[in-house]
Formats: structure tokens, C-alpha cells, sequence
């Protein structure tokens, strides 16, 4: 079997085993285009294209970490490093950065740390559980609405005579909600 069937079988299995977008960024030929972007924008060859398309498909699909990408585009490509620097920053701004949950991970797996876990539904739950009793423990939110109830509670009337104004336009659309008894009834009583 030779090198250029394995790898491209090894492409494969691993874009099957990918994060689904990471699969369609690689089946939608994303990377082929920011590529080609970064051809007409930095004036490079088809070839040095065509690597750094490779470049890009390899650390898309985690054979190579994010964190060395710049240095491996100025040596495949021939490139000086502030270039480099520069078509890193838009390759990464346009292809990792919308992943940087992924890539954030696997980068600290090639420097040999600890990838954090991502929440479990029991974590996330156990976290809405805290926060609704925190809301709960706090006093209520008063509203007006609350605040007229309370204040007929106890036999206690207010005057909730409201007068039959019309605005400056005519309109007479205000209603009293409660005839006027004549006299204002006191709390005392």
C-alpha cells in the first residue's frame, strides 16, 4: 500500500471521527477558500497555496496544534515570520477561532496538559437548581399590581376614583373605574 493511499485514508477516517463542523467546514471546501483568500490578499504562489491549504486541512483535523501553525507556514511556505504571523492571524480569525473550544483543548493535549471536561447535563442542572433558589431567596419584586391588592386588603378602601379627563387631542377614551361617592372615605374609620 503505498504513503500517499494511507495518508489519504487516514484523512479520511479522520474527518469522519471529526466534530460535525469541523466535517462540513472540511466537506464545504471552507478551507480551499480561505486559502485562495489569503493567496489574492498576500500574492502567493499556486504551490505555496496549495501548501497552506495542507497546513490548514492538517490542523483542522487535529494532526498538528494551532499553537505552531505561524512557524509551520513560514517553513513550508518559505515565508518570513511576520508574513507568516499575518496569514496565520487571518486564517485563524477566519477557520479556528469559531472552534476555539476544540482547539483550545487539543492544543493543551499536544503540550501535554489537562483538557477540561465540558459540563455534564447533571452539572448544568445542579447550576439552575443554585441559581433558582438564590432568585427565590430574594425578596420579591414589587409591582404596582401587587401593591394595589395589598392596599384593599383589610376592609381598607382607597379612592380609586379616576376623573374623566380628555387629552388635548379630544380623546375621551378615559373611563372612571369607580363612581364618585362625594367624600373621601379616611383609613381611620
Amino acid at each position: 500500500m503505498s504513503l500517499q493511499k494511507t495518508t489519504v485514508d487516514l484523512i479520511k477516517e479522520r474527518v469522519e471521527a471529526a466534530p460535525k463542523e469541523v466535517a462540513s467546514m472540511i466537506r464545504t471546501s471552507e478551507i480551499d477558500k480561505v486559502a485562495d483568500s489569503v493567496q489574492a490578499d498576500f500574492s502567493l504562489s499556486k504551490i505555496q497555496t496549495n501548501r497552506l491549504s495542507d497546513e490548514i486541512l492538517l490542523t483542522a483535523l487535529l494532526f498538528y496544534p494551532t499553537t505552531n501553525l505561524s512557524q509551520r507556514i513560514s517553513e513550508n511556505l518559505a515565508l518570513d515570520q511576520d508574513k507568516a504571523d499575518e496569514i496565520n492571524a487571518f486564517i485563524s480569525g477566519k477557520i479556528f477561532a469559531p472552534l476555539n473550544y476544540l482547539y483550545d483543548d487539543t492544543d493543551k493535549l499536544f503540550e501535554g496538559g489537562a483538557v477540561t471536561q465540558p459540563p455534564t447535563t447533571t452539572d448544568l442542572q445542579s447550576e439552575i437548581d443554585a441559581a433558582e433558589a438564590e432568585l427565590q431567596a430574594l425578596a420579591p419584586i414589587r409591582t404596582m399590581a401587587d401593591d394595589m391588592k395589598s392596599a384593599s386588603v383589610g376592609g381598607v378602601k382607597e379612592n380609586t376614583y379616576v376623573s374623566n379627563q380628555s387629552s388635548l387631542l379630544g380623546d375621551s377614551t378615559i373611563k372612571p373605574i369607580a363612581k364618585p361617592t362625594g367624600r373621601w372615605e379616611s383609613h381611620d374609620q
